[in-house]
């Protein structure tokens, strides 16, 4: 899950700082997906499915893919595209939040940000007043945006740059969203309004988005950081429940399903922790490179690609390695699960299209420049930023039982 840094992360070397990625992630309100076949529309809310941040979508991916579209920015997209009632929503390095017509790639409009945006955005369905897309950007401003026009409708400043993406939880009628910054704390927002509720300081940047998850009857938000801990959050007040030591820093993103989280470290582990128990019941560990994408996750497998140019497949139980997959550039793009396919992007430029259960190769579309971001499935079209500035739209073939099931 991730996006080159081109300053300091986490208080490395300029050296290391250069190859250091973001994961790219997270901001929903709890929802539902229904499944896909070529040509239906449903909502892609959050890049990474859901508040746990678990990667998975209920699309059908098919065969031969195709360019359906293509609409041109002036900047990198290292951001993952968003898409509700028929609008994909996706930032640019360029400064600007884009609204784009999911069936023909028009843009619909533009939000001038001010300042490059690397944080995938996120469409939040507020509870009176319509739904926004939140963005975060360079310059620390988390963006409030209509959905339905792209007018600004508030912001929330930071006191330093947002590259991940912001979470969100709706209860009682009430929404708040949850973002990092590389201020050192996690903010606690109330979406209707932009206001400050609570913050959490951990000291030091905060690089992915915080997964949401409930530990015993408790909504806790779950975020890693520069100080090698996985911390577990208190949403009602943005106090500390227990944290884990993670064993380096964390670039990524976790991925939660229930008591339980899935990361990877620039460490060169993967972990598994036991959220209530507050330890670390696993470590996979391969060769010696870090994780920056964020992990997919299904009932018995975690799925995530390293700087080690392969996607690796681990056993939820045991933490055994099950397949790996070499590609020909790190593979820094967070995957997607649709099914029993798996879409991920690669520094080498081609997004790959792979059997989740063996890691086989199922097809490779070849876009020519990094593919950070990860993929959205929706309307029957897989949609993917690219670092040469471009947002992408494919169209496979009906698939033939690639698709539904969590």
């Amino acid at each position: 899950m991730g996006s080159t840094q081109r300053s300091l992360f986490c208080g490395i070397s300029p050296g290391r700082a250069l190859r250091a990625l973001h994961s790219l992630r997270p901001l929903l309100c709890l929802t539902a997906f229904t499944a896909l076949t070529a040509g239906e529309s449903a909502d892609w809310k959050h890049h990474r499915g859901s508040p746990a941040l678990d990667g998975r979508s209920e699309a059908r991916i098919g065969d031969a893919p195709k360019q359906r579209w293509a609409f041109k920015t002036e900047g990198a997209i290292k951001a993952s595209p968003v898409a509700a009632g028929g609008l994909v929503v996706i930032g640019s390095e360029d400064g600007n939040c884009y609204g784009l017509d999911l069936a023909t790639g028009v843009k619909r409009w533009a939000y001038v940000a001010g300042a490059a945006i690397e944080a995938s955005a996120t469409i939040v369905d507020l509870p009176v007043g319509g739904s926004l897309a939140v963005v975060g950007t360079a310059a620390g401003v988390l963006h409030g945006v209509d959905l339905a026009t792209g007018a600004k409708r508030w912001e929330y400043r930071c006191d330093d740059k947002i590259i991940g993406a912001a979470n969100a939880v709706t209860q009682a009628g009430d929404c708040l969203l949850l973002v990092g910054s590389y201020d050192g704390k996690l903010h606690g927002v109330d979406a209707a309004t932009g206001k400050g509720r609570w913050t959490y300081s951990i000291g030091n940047p905060i690089n992915g988005t915080p997964a949401v998850t409930v530990i015993a009857g408790r909504t806790v938000a779950v975020i890693g950081g520069c100080d090698g801990n996985l911390h577990i959050v208190a949403i009602a007040d943005g106090t500390l429940v227990r944290q884990v030591e993670a064993g380096a820093y964390v670039a990524a993103s976790p991925a939660c399903e229930g008591a339980f989280a899935y990361v990877g470290h620039y460490g060169n582990e993967v972990i598994a922790v036991d959220l209530a128990a507050g330890a670390v019941l696993w470590t996979f560990k391969d060769r010696a490179f870090p994780y920056y994408s964020s992990p997919a996750i299904d009932r018995e497998r975690v799925y995530l690609g390293g700087r080690d140019r392969r996607m690796h497949a681990i056993a939820r139980s045991g933490g055994a390695g099950l397949w790996t997959f070499a590609a020909k550039a790190d593979v820094d793009g967070s995957p997607l699960l649709c099914g029993d396919r798996l879409l991920v992007g690669s520094n080498d430029g081609r997004l790959y299209c792979l059997d989740s259960a063996t890691g086989a190769q199922r097809w490779a579309y070849e876009i020519g420049d990094k593919l950070i971001g990860t993929p959205a499935a929706v309307g029957g079209l897989i949609v993917i930023g690219c670092d040469d500035g471009s947002i992408y739209a494919l169209a496979t073939t009906p698939a033939e039982g690639g698709g539904g099931g969590r």
